[in-house]
């Protein structure tokens, strides 16, 4: 992070030597010398004033006391003790390192019997100067508004314009960036160049955002969508089935053989489906319906659902998931069995709508 210093003696080589230059650092350089200009001026406008006024107190003292003084300094006398003054303070205040210089006692009362003239206006001058003072660890923003004409308000005044050039000459008025990789807390040699679909990171390790792409954080999504237009029926109670899926919708990075469907790479899959059972009447040995997962030719223990599909609520669906870790290669299925041959797995039962599967079965990446 280089100081407003070096940022100004850049641009000062820039263009003695006509380089081009960021149009940011030169306008970040250009605000800088116009803060300082306002608070010269801030500070020659409000002190002014009261020492315009101090002046004026002096000479109502002088009258009260009816002594005579000599004649307080003229205004053009109080210009060139300001003009003094003022490029003293503004350059103990823009310089690198904060300096605290310990605070002066405020004057005592004048006397109305011993005060001199000359020596109230150097003394306001001494005050002002000396309450002025960088100090370290405090900071306001300058109030933009012109302060009251009195000492204490000038005080305040000039304590927060002290405040903020110290702040400024610490640690510099902003670096002015707006491109992330410009940034203290990036990884420059890494957010540099993004690409589509890369997000920001960020390394503990390094105390740095990075970038890194969605398909290298959450890997490649596969997925597949099945159904099927056949009514499926069990051609023998208490038998289990393989329930066919013989309608490919979509799918990639699966296969399908009619009943298994296949992975070819490696993940943890969410298998969803739903059945359309329909108990169409006559006799049997009950109502009772059982769904289950197979995996490489292998029933999945604790797997097994009940479902009732009974003549009075003859149509059911039955549709849930399971979360599966699979293999490239490996193959899951659904298995089902009933004690009813009348209650089948039910395509085209519609009456409105578009035509009915009996099966609708989908797979996807977590």
């Amino acid at each position: 992070m280089k100081s407003i210093k070096e940022k100004q003696i850049l641009v000062k080589w820039a263009k003695a030597m006509n380089e081009p230059i960021d149009p940011a650092l030169v306008e970040e350089v250009e605000r800088y010398n116009q803060l300082q200009q306002e608070i010269k001026e801030s500070i020659r406008s409000n002190t002014i004033n009261d020492l315009l006024d101090a002046s004026k107190v002096a000479v109502n003292i002088i009258k009260k006391v009816n002594i005579e003084y000599p004649k307080p300094p003229t205004f053009e006398e109080l210009l060139g003790i300001i003009k003094e003054e003022s490029n003293e303070l503004v350059q103990a205040q823009a310089a690198e390192t904060s300096t605290t210089i310990e605070e002066a006692s405020p004057p005592d009362t004048p006397r109305t019997e011993t005060v001199e003239p000359t020596d109230l206006i150097s003394r306001a001058v001494n005050h002002i100067h000396k309450e002025v003072k960088l100090e370290e660890n405090s900071f306001q923003q300058p109030q933009p508004t012109l302060v009251e004409k009195n000492f204490d308000a000038v005080q305040k005044k000039l304590k927060f314009l002290e405040q903020a050039i110290g702040k400024i000459a610490a640690h510099g008025p902003g670096s002015g960036s707006y491109w992330l990789y410009d940034l203290g807390d990036t990884n420059y040699d890494i957010i540099k160049h993004p690409s589509n679909n890369d997000i920001l990171t960020y390394n503990s390790a390094n105390t740095k955002w990075e970038v890194n792409n969605v398909t290298n954080l959450l890997g490649t999504r596969y997925h597949g969508s099945y159904y099927d237009m056949t009514t499926q029926t069990a051609n023998a109670t208490s038998t289990p089935y393989f329930v066919r899926i013989g309608t490919v919708d979509i799918q990639d990075g699966f296969t399908t053989d009619g009943a298994n469907i296949i992975a070819s790479h490696s993940g943890v899959y969410n298998l969803q489906f739903s059945f359309q059972l329909h108990y169409t009447g006559g006799g049997g040995s009950g109502d009772h319906v059982e769904i289950w997962l197979n995996k490489n030719g292998i029933d999945q223990a604790n797997t097994n659902t009940v479902v009732h599909c009974t003549s009075n609520n003859p149509y059911v669906v039955a549709a849930w998931n399971f979360f599966i870790p699979m293999d490239s290669g490996d193959k899951v299925a659904l298995r089902w069995g009933t004690l009813n041959r009348n209650i089948k797995l039910e395509s085209n039962g519609h009456l409105i709508g578009p035509a009915v599967p009996s099966v609708i079965t989908t797979i996807t990446s977590v």
